[in-house]
């Protein structure tokens, strides 16, 4: 909560404010971010796999990477160099196997070749033949593939000087700045980009937990971050409580030397999580009702704290209280959560509209309409009715009898 306004001001009323939160009330939704834009489906960082990944409508950011080019274009690409993922080593002159046989005694560089050049390059027949000919993306192409998808591109930024770059490419193609988080991995980035790119979102470092001291953390919320990166060996609740407590998102980062199981710090409140497997993601979150962002019971509330469509700190759609906590594996319906859902005074079971627990509506039933009045008949009539007909029958035999004289006088 409040994290806009830190992002926005960098004021220390906001910073008073974001302290005197509790962990709960800053915690987040557990987002699932695709590393390299996805990596089981298509190759890795091409603008088929950010389609892909988006399609599957379960993964809150894409992961991605950007290299500068030689005429200084913006590239999307993981490596340093190009022998892992393209077809540089077909090109005249250039070697894969032994890194002195190229022009510069090293293995091909992205910055060593143009954008045009990049361009030729093929980098997906090497995850698959189906994706032979695809070529290498810009920046500029992967904003605008993800400009109103609510995907945001969470770029790594891999060399010094890159924020201006970003700044043009935003504003000549009139993009919103929400299209994109920084991911200001290394140090000299930590503080190029707030002041270049207003209200950008910037999540920092890739930390160890010993780092991320209390004077670190009041430092990046003043300057207005988003999250902080952290490897989650021997995460703690009391790790994660501080970080939330100066009001920055968790961003869970596996490392190399092993990390602590995903259910082990789902239930500590992490906020986002670095994936590996996009698809394998999808099936997770398909067993777990309470983290899948979908209001399973359809009674209106979702998940264990909501959906905070914007990371304002306000939940748009409230909580499920069947969600007890984030593994749960229900989500309670409006006729067992103890509330007068539909304002009638009645609640749960008592409500005339909640026929069993899983009733998933406390709204009655429209009453039916009452049958039509029967045609009158003879039995149906009154007393009064009888005597009624009985005096009108008199009075039309008189009136007959007095026609019948007067017919035989004349």
């Amino acid at each position: 909560m409040f994290r806009a306004l830190v992002r926005r001001t960098g004021s220390a009323i906001a910073i008073f404010l974001l302290l005197a939160l509790t962990s709960d009330a800053a915690r987040g939704d557990l987002l699932g971010v695709a590393h390299r834009g996805g990596r089981t489906q298509a190759p890795e960082n091409t603008l088929e796999v950010f389609q892909l990944t988006i399609d599957l409508g379960t993964v809150a950011w894409l992961e991605t990477d950007t290299w500068l080019s030689a005429d200084g274009v913006l590239m999307i690409h993981h490596d340093i160099d190009l022998c892992r993922t393209t077809n540089i080593d077909t090109m005249p002159g250039y070697d894969c196997l032994v890194a002195a046989n190229n022009p510069l005694g090293r293995f091909p560089r992205v910055a060593e070749f143009t954008v045009a050049q990049l361009k030729t390059l093929d980098v997906g027949s090497w995850f698959s033949p189906a994706y032979a000919g695809t070529t290498m993306p810009t920046l500029e192409e992967a904003i605008a593939l993800v400009d109103g998808t609510g995907v945001p591109l969470l770029i790594e930024v891999k060399t010094p000087g890159q924020a201006p770059l970003i700044a043009n490419i935003l504003s000549t193609n009139g993009f919103s700045v929400d299209n994109v988080i920084i991911w200001a991995r290394q140090p000299f980035a930590y503080d190029e980009f707030h002041g270049v790119i207003p209200g950008v979102r910037q999540l920092t470092g890739i930390l160890d937990l010993d780092t991320i001291t209390d004077a670190f953390l009041a430092d990046r919320a003043a300057k207005g971050d988003f999250a902080i990166g952290m490897v989650p060996v021997g995460l703690t609740l009391a790790d994660v409580d501080k970080i939330h407590s100066y009001g920055l998102l968790t961003y869970s980062i596996p490392n190399s030397t092993g990390m602590d199981s995903l259910l082990t710090q789902i239930p500590l409140g992490i906020d986002a999580y670095h994936l590996q497997d996009e698809v394998g993601w999808t099936t997770f979150l398909s067993y777990r009702p309470c983290i899948d962002g979908v209001d399973n019971d359809g009674d209106g509330f979702t998940d264990f704290d909501g959906i905070d469509l914007n990371f304002d700190g306000i939940h748009e759609t409230p909580g499920d209280a069947g969600c007890t906590s984030r593994l749960a594996l229900n989500e309670m319906t409006v006729c067992q959560d103890s509330i007068d859902n539909d304002g009638d005074g009645f609640v749960d079971l008592d409500d005339p509209a909640c026929l069993t627990l899983n009733s998933t509506s406390e709204v009655d039933p429209a009453p039916p309409p009452p049958p039509p009045e029967p045609p009158a008949t003879v039995d149906s009539l009154s007393l009064p009715g009888l005597v009624l007909l009985a005096l009108a029958g008199l009075r039309l035999g008189l009136f007959q009898r007095r026609i019948r004289r007067h017919r035989g006088l004349a």
